[in-house]
């Protein structure tokens, strides 16, 4: 039995600002792949501006985390299609402040700006995908000597999340994400690959 754990660790740091991030988890590696689960964190911290007419007019920072953990089924590849259903736990946060009086005297001069709202969203979420079984390989489409799997169907993905301040939330919320996909092999060399999704709260 084959498992196929991957872990990925990330560390940045920058002038204006870090990040980092952990992922644990085995992913779904195949259309025939029956299960899911894993386990991710990610904390950043960066100097924003805000622009106007191409000049800066305010600063300040945001500092930020995201922790997850999911677990998911699929049947596998049934009549040419794969639906695969995951559920999941996250807990996101979003914080904002002044920034240090910058060295340049004309950003330091510059007159204070009303923050962001400080916010964070705890919720459990359901996520849903419908894929198309079809395929066409294809060479030096996004690497030079590479044979490469381009997908030429339909894809489907929709997640719903429910956010409370039971939970810790800062407010009630309802959090969706929707994408639709569909490839088209439009002759020898020609691909075309159409995309829509959407996301909010």
């Amino acid at each position: 039995v084959h498992q196929r754990w991957t872990l990925d660790a990330s560390y940045s740091s920058n002038s204006d600002g870090y990040e980092r991030g952990l992922f644990l988890g085995r992913p779904f590696y195949s259309l025939d792949t029956r299960w899911t689960a894993g386990m991710l964190g990610e904390a950043h911290e960066r100097r924003e501006s805000r622009y106007a007419l191409g000049q800066i007019i305010g600063v300040y920072d945001s500092t930020g985390s995201d922790y997850e953990i999911f677990g998911g089924h699929s049947a596998g590849t049934r009549a040419g299609w794969v639906t695969r259903w995951t559920w999941g736990a996250t807990a996101s946060t979003r914080d904002f402040r002044e920034s240090p009086a910058s060295t340049d005297p004309d950003i330091a001069a510059l007159p204070p700006w009303p923050l962001p709202e400080a916010r964070r969203f705890v919720y459990p979420w359901m996520d849903w995908e419908h894929i198309q079984d079809n395929y066409v390989t294809e060479q030096n489409r996004n690497q030079i000597g590479k044979v490469e799997d381009w997908h030429a169907g339909w894809y489907m993905r929709a997640r719903l999340g429910l956010a409370s301040q039971a939970a810790g939330s800062t407010s009630d919320a309802l959090l969706w994400q929707a994408q639709v996909s569909r490839g088209f092999r439009m002759g020898e060399g020609r691909l075309l690959d159409l995309r829509a999704a959407t996301t909010g709260r």
